[in-house]
């Protein structure tokens, strides 16, 4: 803006000295007014435009600065672990809730003496991996929208996805692909969304299963395809249920079709060893072998 100030100038003292010694005409005097305000025009124009030049840049380094309050791979802090499913996840048991992300988080904090470690959790009702692939972008309840709200405060370390085990009673023989093949893509758009590692939980076993054989075999060959998945992916682990379902077990709420809230607690914390162990493996920033 100096410059251009510099510039006026020089151009104005150029106009006085080009002026005629006689006293120009009221024509001419039109004539001398245009001429000596278009370089101030010109001076104008290029100020607003080198302003609005300016004001694009800080904004747009407003804009970096804002995005970079989300964490990547990489940066410092907190890791987080997200756990996302049905019922098994939000921690039905009859009228009460015991969240296993819960056990997992407080065993998580018992065990590490090392960085602090953030467990977060979204659990659905009677909730389809169809369903999630649908939402994944829901403002409200979307897996992606959670995954970016969560990685304002933490590293987007390790997802859990524990689904399948309510839509198999709707579900036909030959289903088994398509259940899979959603439950892999949630993982997939996990990795795309900077998430590093993810643990797949085999659909556990439940009174459902037991009952009804063909509901058994459908939740037997879609864990063998999310096994086989995890097995060519080496961000993915797989991860069976630490326990089956009989009649008299105490892991299990009246019915068998939920956990009790001691089976919920076994199941956030069998977890905590295999997910401390991906955590030291992104700290030590070792590649997980196949």
């Amino acid at each position: 803006l100096w410059i251009l100030f510099l510039l006026y100038r020089s151009n104005m003292k150029a106009q006085s000295s080009n002026k005629p010694c006689k006293e120009p005409s009221t024509s001419s005097n039109n004539s001398s007014s245009v001429a000596i305000s278009q370089p101030a025009m010109v001076v104008g124009v290029a100020a607003v435009v080198i302003l609005a030049l300016l004001t694009l840049v800080f904004a747009a380094g407003a804009g970096v600065e804002e995005s970079s309050r989300q964490m990547k791979p990489g940066a410092s802090g907190p890791h987080g672990v997200y756990c996302f499913g049905d019922d098994l996840t939000l921690g039905v048991s009859g009228r009460e809730e015991f969240p296993y992300p819960k056990y997992l988080e407080h065993s998580l904090k018992n065990t590490s003496s090392e960085e602090e470690v953030i467990v977060q959790f979204h659990g659905e009702r009677h909730a389809t991996s169809a369903q999630y692939v649908r939402n994944l972008e829901d403002p409200v309840k979307g897996m992606l929208t959670k995954i970016r709200e969560w990685s304002e405060t933490s590293r987007p370390s390790l997802v859990v996805i524990l689904l399948g085990s309510f839509e198999l009673g709707v579900s036909k023989p030959g289903d088994a692909d398509r259940i899979s093949n959603d439950i892999i893509l949630l993982h997939k758009k996990c990795f795309e969304a900077n998430v590093q590692r993810s643990i797949i939980i085999g659909i556990p076993e439940t009174y459902r299963q037991v009952s009804k054989p063909h509901v058994g075999n459908l939740a037997t060959d879609v864990n063998q395809k999310l096994k086989e998945f995890a097995e060519t992916e080496r961000r993915a682990t797989y991860l069976e249920a630490p326990f089956v379902y009989s009649g008299s077990s105490r892991n299990y709420h009246k019915g068998g079709f939920h956990f009790s809230a001691r089976g919920y607690k076994a199941f956030g914390e069998s977890l905590a060893p295999r997910v401390l162990s991906i955590l030291q493996e992104l700290d030590d920033g070792k590649i997980p072998s196949r």
